[in-house]
């Protein structure tokens, strides 16, 4: 290519003053010379537009470089985390790289963390061999079941970089779309870098970066700072991954027919060419292999751009052609233009230069910007850069690392562990280094440190590039988790209650000193059913499995030979991977409860033998009374009849029938009680017309409300169907809430019926204008021989009409209530299901 510093001179002999003298015989060969130099100007302009292509190609190259350097970076430290966790944990993950049984959410965290300042990655992940992503600084990404072979593990088994073009916003949603077979749900697409840990192919889990292609297509365009010129990234395969908005052609779509690949890739890893461009039009372009990863940078300036200057050219040389006079400044105005078109040359490859510094510079603010120690030393191990994080956590200034050994800036225990480190390291990767860094106020700072050895192009040891992460938080939370352990087994140990701990095998694995109390025994490894606590049925294992928890009372023998009533209750529990693990259970004594039932159970049946008794007594007396009572009423009548002529005489006869008829009353009342309690028996129930009875009975009563001036208002909104009912006990329970809502109401009050049919019951309310019934007496009043304290004036009865109510409602399985109006007076309401149940 020619260089366009070096413009070809003019002939001496072309000036103006030749022009006229060659005349119109020179003005052919003027013509021949304005021809070739518009083929010069021509070659100079692509070969300008060749060198600006490939200067961009190579800041693009050298920013995508500097990228995936950056992925890998972030990944080894990621791997470095994942080794120290798994080596931390060997005992529990048993060299399976199993993220389930560490800190998958601490990993999480901390590769969130190292995102921070990384726009081109969107997140980080861990997928086990079998795909599923067990952590992700995404945490959407968690749980997501990808296909390994689809992210480009089949193609390279060994790991490394698999670049390629998935559509999706993050590995989540790739997942969720190829799981469902729907098309993607999102127009954006990532390309994910693997990286295996080290260990066993089969059980070695992948890192998995995802970077966003649009990113790179971002700052193609800021490179290139031109709307027509194109900046594209593909893969070896030919496959477009991202490209400008110049850029007609999709990503994911096929370039393999383009000529870079077809003549030069992956043979040749740069070049620049004019030729078909990736759009299939005339193009100026430069394309350059990136220097790990099996991509291609590629630029692109349209054809008729780049010779756009051409065409002025055209012009002048024409008007040249045309007058004479005018050739030498022709001739000069191109020179001038020359000259422009090399200082322009200048001061883009000024810019790029600029370009290129402020990545260094941006790159530079990454490695300051981490939350972690970063370091690198000499061959011998001696500090020539700590980034300012070091000043952070040691307050000490830089001067004091910089030139001093690694090993003198850590407490003087752990000095011999650092000089094993480096001499190790200087063979190949080791694990992070526990140890205590020294701090200015004599401290020590758990750090763990990871050591990378730097090679020449010679292979020779050149220095070490290190990390220190901070680890004290993680240190003090173990500390505490391990206080946590050891109150909560002392506590255990403390409780009265006996607790036991078996494994899945049926083995005892942890009794407290109450356990050992009451069985006397120490069986820890031992099966059950060898004293103590037998094993569990079928039936228990298969509920204990369900996550069920299982009671079953028994009895112990306790250490002193005493037996005991105890209520064993168990539960499983699990691994961390949902496996069982064992059952954990306790045991409870309860004989005194048990002695206690006994003792009640038995009082229980005293009771309900002496109400038996007191129940044949009553009804016993009540028949005895009726006889005498029968005759005093008699007499007393006779007594009446016959002594209207002695006044005296008929008042002492008239109380006399009064007093015996009021102990009729109370021996009758006495009668029901006792035939009601118990098994209700005498219930004779049949087809009853509930509205029919309610009339029979108001009608018995108007002859007793006319005179006072009491009215009833019957209020029948419901269509009732007959029920099964005892007709003369309903009747009695309504004579006795309608007689005292009449004996309670004032003169010239109102008596209020409603009747109304719910889902579930018929409801009859007797509401009346009396004093009403205080709120602390409305359940009282239905136990035997209470009244209420606003009613003891004279007027109330027996006492056993309420009771005897309650009772016969509750044979035929309803119920009674008493309540008060809002605008005084009590009210009655009574409940009987569609279908009684009560008899």
């Amino acid at each position: 290519m020619t260089d366009p510093g070096k413009r070809a001179a003019l002939p001496e002999w072309l000036t103006e003053r030749a022009a006229w003298w060659a005349g119109f015989s020179l003005l052919a060969c003027m013509l021949l010379g304005l021809v070739a130099f518009m083929v010069m100007e021509h070659r100079e302009l692509e070969d300008h537009a060749l060198e600006r292509s490939a200067l961009n190609a190579r800041a693009l190259e050298d920013h995508a470089n500097r990228a995936f350097n950056t992925v890998d970076v972030v990944l080894s430290a990621v791997q470095d985390t994942i080794v120290q966790d798994t080596a931390t944990h060997a005992d529990r993950l048993k060299g399976e790289h199993d993220l389930h049984l560490t800190h998958a959410e601490g990993l999480s965290q901390t590769m969130a963390t190292l995102l921070q300042g990384l726009p081109f990655v969107r997140s980080l992940s861990v997928v086990s061999p079998q795909g599923k992503v067990t952590a992700s600084s995404l945490p959407a990404n968690v749980g997501a079941q990808v296909d390994l072979a689809a992210l480009g593990t089949a193609d390279r088994p060994n790991g490394g970089v698999v670049p390629r073009l998935l559509a999706g916003r993050d590995l989540g949603q790739w997942a969720l779309d190829r799981a469902t077979g729907a098309p993607p749900q999102s127009s954006q697409s990532f390309m994910p870098v693997l990286q295996r840990l080290s260990g066993d192919a089969a059980t070695a889990p992948w890192l998995v970066a995802t970077i966003n292609p649009d990113y790179f297509a971002n700052q193609h365009a800021l490179t290139l700072d031109n709307e027509r010129a194109v900046g594209a990234l593909l893969a070896f395969d030919g496959v477009l991954l991202t490209g400008t908005s110049a850029l007609r052609a999709e990503p994911g779509q096929s370039m393999r027919g383009h000529i870079a690949f077809k003549q030069f890739l992956p043979a040749k890893e740069s070049g620049s060419l004019i030729d078909k461009g990736l759009d299939g039009q005339d193009a100026v372009m430069a394309f350059r292999s990136l220097r790990r990863q099996p991509l291609v940078v590629m630029v692109e300036q349209p054809y008729d751009q780049a010779i756009a200057d051409i065409w002025p050219l055209a012009q002048g040389a024409c008007l040249a052609a045309l007058v004479a006079s005018i050739v030498v400044l022709g001739f000069t105005s191109l020179a001038a233009r020359s000259l422009r078109s090399h200082e322009q040359v200048t001061r883009e490859l000024n810019t790029a230069n600029e370009r290129v510094v402020d990545s260094e510079r941006e790159l530079r603010v990454l490695i300051e910007g981490v939350r972690e120690w970063i370091f690198r030393t000499d061959a011998s191990g001696r500090l020539t850069y700590v980034n300012p994080r070091w000043q952070q956590i040691t307050l000490r200034p830089d001067d004091e690392a910089l030139g001093a050994p690694l090993q003198h800036l850590v407490v003087e225990r752990d000095r011999a562990a650092v000089d094993q480190l480096i001499t190790h390291a200087a063979r190949g990767p080791q694990s992070p280094l526990p140890v205590e860094l020294s701090m200015a106020s004599g401290l020590g700072l758990p750090m763990e440190l990871s050591l990378s050895a730097l090679h020449g192009p010679d292979g020779s040891l050149q220095g070490f590039a290190g990390f220190g992460a901070d680890v004290s938080a993680r240190e003090s939370a173990r500390r505490r988790l391990q206080a946590q352990l050891d109150f909560t087994a002392q506590l255990i140990e403390a409780t009265p209650t006996p607790i036991f701990v078996k494994d899945d095998q049926g083995r005892l694995v942890m009794v407290n000193k109450a356990w050992t109390e009451l069985t006397g025994l120490c069986l820890l490894g031992q099966a059950a059913g060898q004293g103590g606590e037998p094993a569990e049925t079928e039936a228990e294992l298969t509920a204990l499995n369900a996550g069920q928890v299982i009671r079953r009372e028994g009895i112990h023998r306790r250490s002193d030979g005493a037996l005991r009533h105890t209520v064993t209750t168990k539960v499983s529990f699990t691994q961390v991977d949902g496996t069982p693990a064992g059952v954990i259970g306790n045991i409870v004594d309860v004989t005194e409860f048990r002695e206690a039932e006994r003792a009640t159970r038995l009082a229980r049946d005293a009771a309900e033998s002496s109400n038996r008794v007191k129940t044949e007594f009553i009804a016993n007396m009540s028949h005895e009374l009726r006889t005498p009572l029968q005759s005093i009423i008699g007499f007393s009548e006779l007594g009446v009849k016959f002594s209207q002529e002695h006044a005296r005489l008929h008042t002492m006869f008239d109380r006399i029938h009064v007093g015996g008829h009021r102990m009729l009353a109370l021996v009758n009342d006495l009668l029901d009680v006792a035939k009601l309690d118990g098994d209700a028996q005498g219930m004779h129930l049949s087809s009853t017309d509930l509205p029919l009875q309610v009339q029979e009975v108001l009608a018995e009563f108007e002859p007793l409300a006319g005179p006072r001036g009491v009215s009833f208002v019957w209020d029948q909104t419901a269509r009732v169907a007959p029920m099964q009912l005892d007709a003369f006990r309903i009747q009695q329970v309504l004579r006795n809430v309608i007689a005292n809502a009449l004996r309670f109401s004032p003169d010239g009050g109102v008596i209020r019926l409603s009747l109304t049919s719910h889902s579930q019951a018929v409801q009859l309310t007797v509401s009346d204008q009396g004093p009403g019934i205080p709120e602390d007496e409305r359940e009282h009043i239905f136990e035997p021989f209470v009244q209420s304290t606003r009613t003891k004036d004279g007027s109330g009865g027996t006492g056993l009409g309420l009771t005897i109510c309650r009772r016969i409602m509750q044979a035929h399985g309803g119920w009674i209530q008493a309540g008060n109006n809002a605008h005084g007076g009590a009210i009655i309401t009574l409940a009987w299901p569609h279908s009684p149940s009560g008899v």
